[in-house]
């Protein structure tokens, strides 16, 4: 079974906000994948977050189940393996739960290790055309966890501070397993429309 998790706080009152961890199943059809009855609710927090807390009993289970269960069915029995394809959470939740530099950071990006620069109160990343971004060097797996292992906080690895708490999973790739949202870009004025 193949799963993507959804990560977002939302406010309950002035002062308090509630962060759901919500599980999806990619296996089921888009028209329905979505409906309340079809995603689970695996977690979730009050106030301030400590996602890596809040996450490790979730994936201490999960790393279970990617070895496989063993399912009684009709007098079959059949082992079923579940992963995590993705993680698709607001950008204040995503730094924390990568250990990487949190946008607008200066090596932010997770697809790439392009260099902001410091322009007009923000780090911008400078590039004239789509063909500059490829003189840039693209985030391998391999490279990911090189940087995980050698990185910390006061001296991140192309801004990756330390060991992602998703990084024991198996078959979740770091380099590609976290969603780009480009609302909350916007929302959060990291890009601008002119």
């Amino acid at each position: 079974m193949a799963w993507g998790l959804e990560i977002d706080s939302a406010p309950l009152f002035k002062t308090l906000s509630i962060t759901p961890v919500i599980g999806v199943l990619q296996n089921l059809p888009p028209s329905i994948r979505y409906s309340f009855s079809n995603t689970y609710l695996m977690g979730f927090a009050f106030g301030k977050i400590d996602y890596s807390m809040m996450l490790k009993p979730i994936l201490a289970s999960w790393a279970k189940a990617a070895k496989g269960i063993t399912v009684q069915y009709d007098k079959n029995t059949v082992i079923s393996k579940s992963s995590i394809l993705y993680v698709d959470s607001d950008m204040r939740a995503k730094a924390p739960i990568q250990d990487i530099t949190a946008a607008p950071g200066y090596s932010a990006c997770d697809y790439c290790e392009i260099i902001g620069e410091y322009i007009k109160l923000a780090v911008r990343y400078l590039t004239s055309s789509i063909e500059g971004f490829a003189k840039y060097t693209v985030r391998t797996e391999a490279r990911w966890r090189a940087c995980m292992s050698q990185g910390t906080a006061a001296n991140p690895c192309c801004g990756i501070k330390g060991r992602s708490v998703m990084a024991d999973l198996p078959y979740f790739l770091l380099s590609k397993g976290f969603v780009i949202q480009p609302l909350h870009l916007l929302w959060e004025k990291y890009v601008t429309i002119r």
